[in-house]
């Protein structure tokens, strides 16, 4: 039965339920998102349980989390917000039945009392709790753990990999083949980088696509060993052709004693192409094939060899040339085919058995991979009915609300989708959120067909519930932002479907971009400047630099902030590089690299410290340390060199002149510590700071999470750090007060005042060589599904001509969807720096940003917003005052202390007799603590030596303190100095500590024996006042020892407290 609806009348019936948002950037569509869940808790307050509400990030789930309970909160105490007022228009008529104050009231109460109820998540968290509530279904191990690093991996499925190779000599053969082949190919024989990145594609959907229903039997290394044998064949008998041809062509023109330079066009005309084949250059070029034809002549008009050139060509060489032609246009696009599939199919060929070795991998280390949990879901969900599914989570969902739903893959839709339809099927509330223009994430899976038609599709047998909606109002943007937003896109999607080498049906790329159009809401004219520059190498990328950089430092001479500013650049090496540029000119950046704990100076004093930790005779790290804590902490301007040569020459002082005297005492006590609890020891001491330092507590974390995952050594840890601390960032909450500089797909979903866009000239088109794979198979390669291709203009000249054009549609699509992205990051300015095109750029070749940006910015159209002149575009005004925005102010709690310290003295471990000391006197619970360590100690000990070492490892294992360690001494020497306890040490007997011996059933363990020959002497400790049944304990050890087979057996009993030795 349906929930209590809030609109019980006959026009509520009419409402649809299902509605689809097509949301352009700062549109509202987190406030539009909101008010939805917002109208459901209205309706019923017990509904916020039933609710799901799906987010892609981390950030975006905590935004729409706070909106709600904040729109919530404002609501219960009667205030008069947007919010509100924007609900109670779209129910006022149903006013006289709605009581929004009480309503609310009720919702944030029953929120909050079951907040893990609140179910507002990423759609990652949503499906590994799905996994994990499926564990026993999909068989896995219960306590599994969830691990996002695909690069570890990866990397080790590859050693487990090469490990198997001893048993497999037909695996083992095919990676020799691999090698082979790419050292005929120049590329070196060295596989893993090659591997690791192409085993990659074992976490994307459309591989697994092809891989899920490949036949093993049909497909493996045999039958691929079949193909490769094929496809070089063909590619082989083709070349040879060919290349027959070409030398009778060139001993032809030789015979005649002709050169290639008195030919037509000389070393690029047609004739040059007989020596190009020759050096499997073949590809015909337009020139030979029109020459070859017979519809251009060897050579020009002007030439003193026609005569020569004409007897050459009815001597055979026209006829040749012909041949070629003819030969080409017939074989060519199977030879092509035939390359192309070639190019990766040693890498393809490995890719099971890589998928193996991380099956093991993840069995072997009971982790479950972020990336693998859609694959698990969409096998078992296919089979099963939706309630029995989400049920399983404790939660029966009543309502489905789904962000950036141009971001979903077809897997996670797949996945989705039960619990989608029956909620329709109980005509409850779905919605479905997105915007194709921002669609940038199709690498990962993103799918903007989904939220362009393919959801429509698939929930057709729904669409009288159905209603689309597009949010056509920018909230965010100035006005000349919007408008040049609005005319960009417009004339550059145009612009773009004419671009070469794209589908016939280009109908996606006008879809994406028909609703481009914003009106704005801004009360601020707000600014556009986009400046080109002379290429002369690269120097216009310092100049477009330094131009933004003026920008900043202008803004903040006129009482601006740095956190005004977002730097947007294509690559991560960009974001390092503009960085490094800003930090070199004293202004504060927010970025990755800015972040990165790997160059923080304490934390490269901490890693020198661990590698010192290793191997107390490493040199280079006892030099770094030096240098580090003495130029880092003590601004002392050290030479880098003097303390390296120092350091071989004294090694042993090294640490004692340049460090603290207080870590050089304790480093020792620190050596049998894991790694969590060496560094919260050593920091205090190293560091030597109490202020809160945000990059030191993010390394403790990270310490702390190596630990849980069992790199607990000093070895583990640095083997794992170097792997991957450029990844470790220090994260902070909301915006700081300094310029934001990122990629532009970090970016998405965040704003600033003013945006800067240093070197826009990135390639729209999909990367050269990139790797995509294609289901359009012929009939001959059709049992393998799914092959990998390289893209290549080549594929042009193949059977994979439509899977060519297909992807640079699509990836041409998702470049301009990037630029539309940057370019509504804008609230008020935008500034962007490009290149000036050499020439004008062909109307069918704008693939590049700087030549779309050229094309379009300098059309008549603009009127003076063109400077010719200057090369610079220019719209609204770049003078006029910030608008001030609340979400430019991030509150935030300010941690003045960092307090840190050895675990121990923040944490007490106590075992069950140990509690019994609380309810004592002090002095009564320090004697029995002080026996029970001593007692503890003598067990351990083998020589009187060996004390100052027990003591350490009792004391890294949290049984006993520093403080302890003086008082346990004291009363072992003491003890030492009796000499019937010394005697117990000497070197001539054999000791046994608290060993085990079995007699009748019932194990016994003596303290200590010690043997020599037939004599034996067994010795226990006791900690308490002396007692008969010590004895008669004691009598039952000899007797055990008498059985073994020794006579001459003394018995000792020593009692700790009391310093005492009784022989009985």
């Amino acid at each position: 039965m349906n929930q209590l609806r809030l609109f019980e009348d006959p026009e509520a019936s009419s409402n649809k339920n299902f509605t689809i948002y097509r949301s352009s950037a700062g549109s509202g569509k987190t406030f539009t998102l909101v008010k939805e869940y917002l109208k459901i808790v209205l309706r019923n307050p017990q509904d916020y349980q039933h609710i799901l509400a799906i987010t892609f990030t981390n950030k975006a789930t905590e935004e729409m989390k706070e909106r709600i309970l904040n729109d919530l909160r404002e609501m219960a105490a009667g205030e008069n917000t947007a919010m509100k007022n924007a609900i109670e228009e779209e129910v006022k008529h149903f006013e006289q039945k709605l009581n929004i104050q009480d309503r609310a009231k009720k919702a944030l109460k029953n929120i909050l009392h079951n907040y893990s109820r609140f179910s507002v998540s990423t759609i990652d968290h949503f499906f590994s709790q799905l996994v994990r509530a499926l564990a026993r279904e999909l068989k896995l191990n219960l306590n599994y753990e969830i691990d996002v690093d695909d690069d570890t991996a990866m990397e080790e499925s590859l050693h487990l990999l090469y490990e198997s190779l001893t048993h497999d000599e037909e695996l083992r053969n095919w990676i020799k083949d691999f090698a082979f082949s790419r050292i005929e190919d120049d590329k070196g024989w060295q596989l893993d980088y090659t591997l690791i990145e192409f085993g990659k594609e074992l976490f994307k959907e459309k591989f697994h696509q092809g891989f899920s229903k490949l036949k093993k039997e049909e497909v493996n290394i045999k039958s691929l060993r079949n193909l490769e044998k094929q496809l070089q064949s063909t590619q082989q008998e083709y070349k040879s052709r060919q290349k027959k041809y070409a030398r009778q062509a060139i001993q032809l023109i030789a015979h005649y004693g002709l050169k290639m330079d008195d030919f037509k066009g000389k070393g690029r005309g047609p004739a040059n192409t007989f020596e190009k084949i020759l050096k499997n250059d073949l590809a015909l070029n337009p020139t030979f094939q029109k020459t070859a034809r017979g519809e251009d002549d060897w050579y020009t008009a002007s030439s003193q060899k026609r005569e020569e050139i004409r007897t050459v060509v009815r001597a055979g060489l026209g006829q040749i040339a012909l041949d070629i032609y003819e030969y080409h246009i017939a074989h060519y696009h199977e030879y092509m085919t035939a390359y192309q599939l070639q190019r990766h199919i040693y890498s393809y060929g490995l890719l099971d058995a890589i998928s193996e070795q991380l099956k093991v991998y993840r069995q072997s280390n009971n982790l479950m991979l972020l990336s693998h949990n859609s694959f698990l879901l969409r096998e078992i969900i296919s089979d099963r009915e939706a309630p029995f599914l989400f049920e399983k989570l404790g939660n029966y969902y009543h309502h489905v609300l789904i962000d950036e739903f141009q971001d979903t893959s077809a897997y996670q839709w797949d996945n989705l989708k039960p619990l989608v339809t029956h909620a329709l099927d109980q005509r409850n509330q779905v919605l479905l959120v997105g915007d194709v223009k921002q669609s940038i994430y199709r690498w990962r899976g993103g799918d903007l067909n989904l939220l362009l038609q393919k959801s429509v599709k698939d929930l057709s047998l729904y669409s009288d519930q159905l209603e689309e909606k597009t949010l056509q109002q920018n909230r965010r943007s100035s006005r000349s932002v919007v408008a040049f937003n609005n005319d960009f896109f417009k004339h550059a999607s145009q612009a773009l479907l004419v671009t070469k080498d794209l589908p016939p049906d280009s109908g996606m790329l006008s879809e994406v971009y028909k609703e481009v159009e914003q009106q704005s809401t801004a009360e601020s004219t707000g600014g556009v400047c986009i400046k080109f520059y002379e290429r002369n190498g690269n120097e216009w990328r310092q100049q477009a630099l330094e131009y933004q950089t003026s920008i900043i430092k202008d803004h903040i001479s006129r009482g601006g902030r740095y956190s005004d500013f977002l730097v947007l650049c294509n690559k991560n090496v960009e974001v390092a590089e503009v960085s490094q540029h800003l930090s070199l000119l004293g202004m504060p950046v927010d970025s990755d690299q800015a972040l990165s704990l790997g160059g923080n100076w304490g934390i490269r004093l901490l890693i020198s410290s661990m590698y010192l930790l290793l191997d107390p005779e490493d040199q280079l790290a006892r030099a770094e340390m030096a240098f580090l804590y003495q130029k880092g902490k003590q601004d002392i301007d050290v030479d880098f060199n003097e303390l390296f040569i120092e350091s071989c020459q004294i090694s042993a002082g090294l640490l004692e002149k340049h460090l603290p005297s207080s870590l050089v005492r304790q480093w020792n006590d620190f050596s049998f510590r894991n790694i969590y609890e060496w560094v919260s020891g050593v920091i205090p001491l190293l560091i030597e700071s109490t202020q809160a330092d945000p990059f030191i507590a993010r390394f403790l974390e990270v310490c702390l999470e190596q630990n849980a995952k069992g790199k607990s050594t000093a070895g583990d840890f640095l083997e794992w750090w170097e792997n991957n601390k450029d990844d470790q960032m220090v994260i902070f909450p909301g915006h700081q007060e300094a310029v934001r500089v990122m990629t532009i797909h970090k970016a998405k979903g965040l704003e600033a005042p003013i945006v800067l866009l240093p070197w826009a000239d990135f390639a729209l088109k999909p990367r050269q060589d990139s790797l995509f794979w294609t289901d359009q198979l012929s009939d001959q390669y059709s049992k393998y599904k799914l092959l990998p291709l390289s893209f290549t203009r080549d594929l042009q000249d193949s059977h994979f001509a439509k899977a060519y054009q297909q992807e640079m549609l699509e990836g041409l699509t998702e470049g301009l969807n990037t630029v539309y992205v940057a370019f509504t990051r804008a609230r008020q300015r935008l500034y962007v720096c490009s290149v000036i095109p050499s020439g004008k750029p062909a109307a069918d070749d704008l693939g590049s940003l700087y030549k779309l940006l050229w094309t379009v910015c300098s059309k008549p159209e603009w009127g003076t917003s063109w400077d010719p002149q200057s090369k610079t575009f220019t719209k609204g005004d770049l003078r006029e005052p910030l608008v001030p925005s609340m979400d430019d102010i991030t509150p935030s709690i300010a941690i003045d202390r960092l307090r840190i310290g050895p675990y121990e003295d923040k944490v007490s471990i106590q075992s069950g007799h140990q509690k019994m000391f609380t309810l004592l006197d002090n002095y009564k619970a320090n004697t029995i603590r002080e026996g029970i360590q001593v007692h503890a100690v003598l067990e351990r000990l083998k020589s009187k030596g060996e004390l100052p070492v027990v003591l350490d490892q009792m004391h890294s294992e949290g049984l006993i303190r520093d403080y302890d360690k003086p008082g346990i001494q004291e009363k072992v020497n003491a003890l030492f100095e009796q000499s019937e306890f010394s005697a117990f040490f000497d070197p001539e007997w054999e000791v046994f500590c608290e060993r085990e011996i079995a007699s009748e059933g019932r194990w016994y363990k003596p303290d200590r024996v010690m043997v020599k020959h037939d004599q034996a002497v067994v010795v226990d400790y006791k900690r308490e006042k002396e007692n008969s049944k010590h004895h008669k304990q004691l009598a039952q050890y000899a007797a055990l020892l008498e059985k073994i087979g020794y006579r001459n057996i003394d018995k000792y009993l020593v009692y700790v407290s009391d310093l005492k030795i009784v022989k009985a």
